[in-house]
């Protein structure tokens, strides 16, 4: 949506292993500003399954190495259903191991186009999400989809990708940076607080920390 047509969009996976392309850099305009969107889909898991930490390691690995020029915004896509440890993991991760929490962060509720007003998934949840520690600087709830092309040669939820659209770009340009931060690791272990009875996490994160130890002091 905010890259707009004509550009190829890296493969979302939706089986029960987690998407591999972990991440590609965008060139885009939003308000007449040039912007590079990087896109880290399927970093450690897809909707169903979970991404090897090996793969999900050499996945943020490339990552670091290519954002150079530093970070202007993090926006953190979340699908609108119930609350997923990962969702927390992923922000740790981003947000405060790597960012160290001087990135701005803003939260973009995705899969909304079957409620009667998008902007109550947030009015609803937003307090569960601050309570496990997910703060952000704003919020936009929306559909990625224009739905199914009707017999009026228009789409289902036309309406609603379009109003989308508007909060997303509203939604970055109000709160994107002026002067972008060079991510910097802040200790990973420390910083993803783990929960009991999610075993397949510290294997994650322990892989996690080995690439940002190798990545800071090459």
């Amino acid at each position: 949506m905010l890259i707009g047509r004509g550009t190829e969009i890296p493969y979302i996976s939706s089986g029960a292993n987690g998407c591999t392309f972990a991440s590609a850099g965008y060139a885009t305009k939003i308000g007449g500003k040039e912007f590079t969107l990087w896109d880290t889909v399927g970093l450690n898991e897809s909707e169903h399954g979970t991404t090897s930490s090996p793969v999900a390691a050499q996945n943020l690995r490339e990552l670091m190495q290519k954002v150079e020029g530093g970070l202007s915004l993090l926006v953190y896509v979340i699908r609108g259903t119930r609350f997923r440890e990962v969702v927390r993991i992923n922000y740790d991760i981003f947000y405060r191991a790597i960012c160290g929490e001087k990135v701005p962060i803003v939260a973009v509720v995705t899969g909304l186009e079957n409620e009667e007003r998008m902007d109550s998934w947030w009015d609803d949840n937003g307090a569960d999400l601050q309570k496990f520690g997910l703060v952000f600087t704003a919020n936009a709830c929306i559909t990625a989809s224009r739905g199914k092309l009707l017999k009026t040669g228009r789409h289902a939820f036309e309406d609603e990708y379009e109003d989308s659209k508007r909060k997303l770009y509203e939604l970055v340009s109000r709160n994107c940076s002026q002067e972008p931060s060079f991510i910097v690791a802040h200790g990973l272990q420390e910083s993803a607080r783990l929960e009991p009875g999610h075993n397949s996490t510290p294997g994650f994160l322990t892989c996690m920390w080995d690439v940002l130890k190798s990545w800071l002091f090459a």
